[in-house]
């Protein structure tokens, strides 16, 4: 898999987050290509955006080194994975 390919995967609860924010409920989750064809308000940009950071994701090297370099940085004895596909 590729970068884009795993960021892909981000976008249905990005998309979902927002507009729950916006809208006041949680919307099934819909394919990328659609959200991402989407228009959004400002508001609801700003909240698909925040939901992609923050989230560790790429390629299998690319995680590795985010894990690490996390792993570091916190000092962490563990780590919990969730995955949402």
């Amino acid at each position: 898999a590729t970068e884009e390919d795993a960021r892909r995967l981000l976008v249905p609860e990005a998309w979902a987050m927002a507009y729950a924010r916006t809208h006041g409920s949680f919307p099934p989750l819909a394919p990328a290509e659609e959200i991402e064809s989407r228009t959004m308000t400002a508001k609801e940009r700003a909240l698909y955006e925040r939901g992609l950071d923050g989230h560790i994701h790429g390629t299998e090297e690319q995680v590795t080194e985010q894990l690490e370099t996390a792993i570091e940085e916190t000092g962490a004895d563990e780590v919990l994975v969730t995955t949402s596909t």
